[in-house]
This record gives structure tokens, sequence and C-alpha cells, in this order.
């Protein structure tokens, strides 16, 4: 269990770079809008994006549930690690790396391979399932990932 002086120094900028990020790409373009939205104070939200000062557990439990992550996600990521979204619930963070890693001759290769052994229509929704992994947690202003041959014709 972390104590009130290592909470002190966890990594709350780090915090604050994802809070921002993944409130932007859900739409909530500013702090007051997001705010308003979870029901937090303007104050206390914007204290989490300026990392001023560290929040409380129900805070971030808050921000969690607002920002479409499982339970722990904040704490991981003040101690180094990644978010765990709603939408990439049973992918470990391994497979997500590597399939964000994945060059397009490798999902095209992987495509291949599904589409023989389970037919076309397991092939096009395991496509489309990688692209939606793919695209999530994308840093902002990067291109969109490459799509397989087959969603392109």
């Amino acid at each position: 269990m972390t104590t009130g002086q290592d909470w002190n120094r966890l990594d709350w900028t780090r915090l604050a770079a994802y809070v921002i990020r993944h409130r932007q790409d859900l739409g909530y373009n500013t702090t007051k809008a997001f705010a308003d939205a979870t029901g937090l104070s303007y104050k206390t939200v914007l204290r989490v994006e300026r990392a001023e000062k560290p929040v409380g557990r129900d805070t971030l439990s808050v921000l969690e549930k607002h920002l479409r992550w499982k339970p722990g996600s904040a704490t991981a990521i003040l101690h180094g690690g990644e978010p765990a979204s709603e939408e990439t619930a049973g992918v470990s963070p391994t497979a997500l790396a590597e399939l964000r890693a994945a060059s397009r001759a490798d999902l095209d290769r992987v495509y291949t391979l599904v589409e023989v052994v389970l037919g076309r229509d397991v092939a096009d929704a395991w496509s489309q399932r990688a692209m939606e992994l793919r695209s999530l947690g994308a840093p902002k202003g990067t291109s969109s990932p490459q799509t397989t041959r087959r969603e392109v014709g």
C-alpha cells in the first residue's frame, strides 16, 4: 500500500498527460467540459491536469470511470504503467504492444492465415478488431494505423 509520503512522490505529471490526452480523445476539448461530465469540480480536474497537487483515490476512481479506464489504471500510470481501457479488456498489454508494432506485411500474413483456417468473415472481423486496438491510445496527431490489404479492397 502506498503511504501518504510515497503518494506525493508518484509521477503526477505523467498522469496529467494521460488524463488530458484521453479526455481529448473522448471529445472533451476543455477541462471545464470534462469536469462537468465527471461531476468533479473544475478546480480538482485542473489540479490533476496541471499535476499541482496529489488527489485522493476517490477522485482517481471518478477519472478512471469517465476516461473508460479499468479500476486501478490511474495508479498504474502513477507508477509508470499503462491504463487498462474498457476497450482493451481481455487483451494482454504485451499482445497489444506487439499488435501496435506489427508491420503491414505482418498483419497481411496473419489475415491470410486466419482467412485460410477460419474463413473470410472471421478474418474480416479479426482485421477490424486489430485496427481498433491499434488505434486505441495512439498518440494524438499521429497518423491512423495502416490498414490491411483486405480492408482497402
